[in-house]
């Protein structure tokens, strides 16, 4: 997994490129497998007039999955890398269960409409809903 930070309007500090990547990588290390790249931009939109103006937006992709993009905004820059982390975190994880979870079609009742709990039982009726 490899993991770009990308800054516009900040500057680009060591501490700063250290923590976010630090921070991703404990929010999605357990996706290593799954993960071919992650894309961090930070940008800071009004400069130095201040305000909840730090973004931080981080898109998660691999080559079996469409690209996952969360964005936060804050006033503090360390929180929204936190926020971000924390949703992308959820996020991954939701679509992985999702693209492992079986299928609830057609196929799905065939095959288990089949398996008998016990022996002697009858096979589990079934019909084919429409949407």
């Amino acid at each position: 997994m490899r993991i770009a930070i990308l800054c516009r309007g900040i500057l680009p500090t060591q501490a700063i490129r250290d923590y976010a990547q630090r921070r991703l990588k404990t929010a999605l290390g357990r996706y290593q497998s799954v993960l071919a790249s992650v894309q961090v931009r930070l940008a800071d939109v009004n400069g130095p007039r201040g305000g909840v103006d730090k973004h931080c937006v981080v898109e998660v992709g691999g080559p079996a999955m469409a690209p996952i993009i969360v964005r936060e905004r804050d006033a503090d820059l360390y929180v929204a890398i936190d926020r971000a982390a924390d949703r992308i975190d959820r996020a991954t994880g939701r679509r992985i269960a999702r693209m492992r979870a079986p299928r609830r079609g057609l196929s799905w009742t065939l095959a288990h409409a089949t398996d008998a709990p016990h022996a002697g039982a009858n096979p589990i009726p079934f019909r084919r809903i429409h949407p």
